[in-house]
């Protein structure tokens, strides 16, 4: 859990970043809890998220894995550079001690920690050369990410040596899906840190499931171009999975913009007061 002092998903990844930068990097934790310490993981979780709106600290999107390894959290934050971290990292812990005292800071995380299986830290590069209907305005990846619900994410494993082979594979499908679909975005990023070999991410968002229904490649490249595809999959690329998270807001703490985009969403209510017992007779 102490690497969430530093990244704050899930995502699989929402990227979120301060307004006016350009995302470069997905810093991402990823936790395994143990399914009969769920709520109390969530619990630690959200006490974490409130303390960071509360004292301006570190911001990041939080979501569950639906279809894939259940109990799987993805906690997401868009950086400009690896120097964001170190500023991510200071305003969490700041915000942290200011809620509760750094005793109790020290506690909350040794208790994340005890309910979890494993956790893992990964820090992925975006390749906006590759991803779909990118814009370069980041309000626009603020509002998408705002009005969506959930996240599918196809991840890649390539064989050694063959990355550059596979990135053409992606630009065979991504030429094809912006002539058919100019409005599907598809961000895609590469492993940097955190991840053995050459690890690619095409992550799309959806306000439904519906809107995460892929394309049809098969009719997107045609027939021999299909065939060409198929075969380059072979010879580049190891294995696929492909997941789908659900955000969970009470246990995010995004930035302004993507807040605005659905503000009934992303701010979670306060518990209802407790009905005061009735007097005993």
């Amino acid at each position: 859990m102490r690497k969430l002092l530093l990244v704050g998903v899930a995502g699989l990844f929402g990227a979120v970043i301060a307004a006016g930068q350009q995302v470069s990097i997905v810093d991402v934790y990823i936790a395994k809890v143990k399914p009969e310490k769920r709520g109390d993981f969530d619990a630690i979780s959200k006490k974490i998220a409130d303390a960071n709106r509360k004292h301006k600290g570190d911001v990041w999107t939080t979501s569950q894995v639906e279809y894939g390894e259940q109990n799987t959290l993805y906690f997401t934050s868009g950086r400009s550079n690896y120097a964001a971290i170190d500023d991510g990292s200071k305003a969490f812990q700041s915000a942290i001690k200011e809620s509760y005292g750094a005793a109790a800071m020290e506690k909350l995380m040794r208790d994340s920690d005890s309910c979890l299986i494993s956790s893992r830290g990964e820090i992925r590069r975006v390749r906006a050369d590759l991803s779909s209907n990118m814009t370069s305005d980041p309000a626009a990846l603020f509002k998408l990410i705002g009005q969506s619900r959930f996240v599918r994410t196809t991840m890649v494993r390539v064989r050694p040596g063959k990355t550059l082979n596979f990135e053409e594979q992606i630009r065979m499908v991504k030429g094809a899906g912006e002539r058919e679909n100019p409005s599907r975005v598809t961000l895609v990023s590469q492993s940097s840190v955190g991840q053995t070999g050459a690890l690619f991410y095409l992550t799309n968002w959806g306000d439904s499931m519906a809107a995460l229904d892929p394309p049809n490649v098969p009719r997107l490249l045609g027939e021999s171009g299909y065939q060409r595809f198929s075969s380059m999959s072979a010879e580049n690329t190891l294995g696929v999975e492909t997941i789908i998270t659900r955000y969970l807001p009470e246990l995010s703490n995004p930035p302004a913009e993507i807040v605005a985009a659905d503000p009934s969403f992303w701010t979670p209510k306060p518990p209802a007061p407790s009905k005061p017992k009735p007097p005993a007779n």
